[in-house]
């Protein structure tokens, strides 16, 4: 099932199915990275909105402790933070986290445990929304930037990634660095 994204994070995937070759890949997430493109984005997602906003961010936290951040090429004001995206219309929160840090990180998830909810509210004219926040265990293999809404992910020790993120993303950090992780009964979504 394909996840009803808004226009701009649809459009940004589009592009990147387009241009085949790495060096044009490169040249594109340059260009969403620069200036003129950060501006682009930041026009795109005042004016197209997700269909459903309600998103999930995962905390993921490694074996050693540190946890992972990401680059996301769709987020000009905040690009640096937790993974995660937008719900499709009437998707479970456990099964979009698992779909999103699969599709953008090549993740699966194994167990997750709700941290913390907070509202939002993205650009003019747009509904505010909701974010949950979770705490994800996933399997051991490595994350790697599998989407073109990714442009890099990077593991921080918890007292680094609290500098970059937003504030209830750095709750979601101080919580998950805390408490042990109980699992939820997550469960495998026949194939």
């Amino acid at each position: 099932m394909e996840a009803r994204r808004g226009l701009a994070e649809r459009l940004v995937e589009s592009l990147f199915r387009r241009v085949s070759d790495s060096r044009g890949q490169l040249l594109l997430r340059a260009f969403l990275r620069s200036a003129p493109g950060r501006w682009l984005l930041a026009v795109a997602h005042r004016i197209l909105p997700a269909r459903q906003p309600i998103g999930v961010l995962a905390v993921v936290v490694d074996a050693e402790g540190p946890v992972l951040l990401v680059d996301h090429v769709t987020r000009a004001e905040h690009p640096l933070g937790l993974p995660g995206g937008w719900l499709a219309r009437a998707e479970r929160p456990e099964d979009g986290l698992r779909r999103e840090l699969h599709e953008e990180l090549g993740l699966r998830v194994t167990s997750a445990r709700y941290l913390l909810s907070a509202p939002h509210r993205n650009g003019t004219g747009r509904p505010y929304g909701l974010t949950l926040v979770f705490r994800a265990e996933v399997d051991a293999t490595p994350a790697t930037a599998a989407s073109g809404e990714v442009a890099g992910l990077e593991w921080r020790t918890p007292a680094e990634a609290l500098a970059h993120l937003r504030d209830f993303e750095a709750e979601a950090v101080r919580i998950a660095s805390t408490a042990p992780l109980e699992r939820t009964g997550l469960t495998e979504t026949p194939a």
